[in-house]
């Protein structure tokens, strides 16, 4: 009897030994795989979201995806111009145990028509990995929290500033050094554009302060803007795309924390929504370019008299036969500005002028746009085949119409009626 409860013992005692050395080496493993994720990629937390950057890391995002999907069911989606980077991603997920469902929607499609398309992911998808950069996330973002499921992005380009600021935030942001330095010129353009653009959104963010009392942050806001355009800039006119990468992010934080959207950003959509050939963040650096134009000639003048009341009428007809708006939901939006708010935003700007002028001229736009135009292999002559100066003005006037601040209120005294 004794020998029996022995030879039991011994054998739970193997039992125990084996399970130990089992665990020792799936936890040697894991941290194999770890040492592996960990090497070469810089990691930062940001705002919840994890942001990775390294090399190969194609190979790596199915280990990643381990610690944020629930279920081995995902959804990879992209657009077509980055499929051969899809199609990898997808062959090395399936390989490593996942059920991958795919989704590839043209890129030159329209918005609505890429929306309907996103209808059809099926309801058993648990994660979702967005391939691409501005447009995929913000839709991968809007499927997400429709269907209450998590996602994560495989950026393939430093041209947007929504990464983690669209509707829903992503549960990672993953990208290559290899892949952001050999992406399309114009969309490194695009990027550009968007930080280039940051000094004249923080003056915008300084007059609403002024105009309607608003909290600002004051100096720290303009030098941050100075220095994270300065730290993307090489020696050799080109682009840290990795820095430029960065400074989006912190640009797309800063975006999730701020509800301020600035004018350059509201005559962008309408320059897109009437051209549609190129990237949002192209358009956001065309519009800075000419609305602190603008607002120089604007604040250069006599401020004293008052003109006559905007034709709000045509400027809806105009933006829903130019850019697509519905006219009768632009009518429902008006909003006549008081007779003393007009007077008391009038004495404010006349009050500031000449200090609002000293900030607009150390914004120093004319260096600015030399760098961005030399991104282009063509040092941005496309432009000059894109809109006339007359048309640009048009559009200007039409997004006063849409914009607060000063933009808003030069449309309310009349002062861009001219350009219409």
């Amino acid at each position: 009897m004794g020998k029996a409860i022995f030879e039991l013992r011994r054998q739970e005692a193997t039992k125990n030994n084996v399970s130990v050395i089992e665990n020792e080496i799936a936890s040697r493993a894991d941290n194999e795989i770890d040492a592996l994720l960990c090497k070469d990629v810089v990691c930062r937390e940001v705002d919840g979201t994890s942001v990775l950057v390294g090399k190969e890391m194609l190979k790596r995002l199915p280990h990643i995806v381990e610690d944020f999907a629930p279920s081995p069911q995902i959804a990879i989606i992209y657009l077509s111009d980055v499929a051969h980077i899809a199609r990898k991603l997808s062959v090395a997920m399936s390989h490593a145990g996942w059920r991958v469902y795919e989704m590839s929607m043209p890129d030159e499609a329209k918005l609505t028509e890429q929306n309907k398309l996103l209808l059809s992911v099926p309801e058993y998808i648990r994660f979702i990995i967005a391939i691409g950069s501005g447009r995929i996330s913000e839709l991968c973002a809007l499927v997400a929290k429709k269907q209450n499921i998590d996602f994560g992005i495989y950026a393939t380009a430093p041209s947007t500033d929504s990464y983690i600021s669209a509707v829903k935030a992503p549960k990672f942001v993953v990208a290559d050094e290899l892949e952001l330095q050999s992406c399309p010129k114009q969309l490194v353009a695009a990027g550009v554009g968007i930080v280039l653009s940051q000094p004249l959104k923080e003056f915008e963010r300084r007059v609403e302060s002024l105009l309607f009392e608003t909290i600002y942050s004051g100096q720290i806001g303009k030098n941050a803007s100075k220095i994270r355009a300065k730290r993307i800039m090489l020696e050799d006119g080109t682009v840290d795309v990795i820095e430029l990468f960065w400074q989006l992010v912190d640009l797309s934080k800063q975006n999730k924390r701020q509800s301020f959207v600035a004018s350059a950003e509201i005559l962008a959509d309408i320059l897109a929504r009437a051209d549609g050939k190129r990237y949002f963040g192209e358009y956001v650096f065309v519009a800075s370019y000419l609305i602190a134009g603008f607002y120089s000639a604007y604040l250069s003048g006599d401020c004293s008299d008052v003109l006559l009341p905007p034709d709000k009428v045509k400027t809806m007809k105009l933006l829903e036969k130019k850019c697509g708006f519905n006219y009768f939901s632009l009518v429902k939006r008006i909003d006549i500005l008081s007779i003393n708010s007009y007077f008391r935003i009038k004495y404010i700007l006349s009050e500031y002028r000449k200090d609002l002028l000293d900030e607009l001229s150390d914004l120093n736009f004319k260096s600015a746009q030399k760098f961005w135009r030399r991104q282009y292999a063509d040092a941005g002559f496309w432009l000059s085949n894109t809109f006339c100066v007359k048309e640009l003005l048009s559009l200007m006037s039409l997004s006063g119409e849409l914009a607060g601040g000063l933009l808003g209120f030069a449309k309310a005294s009349g002062a861009l009626e001219n350009y219409i």
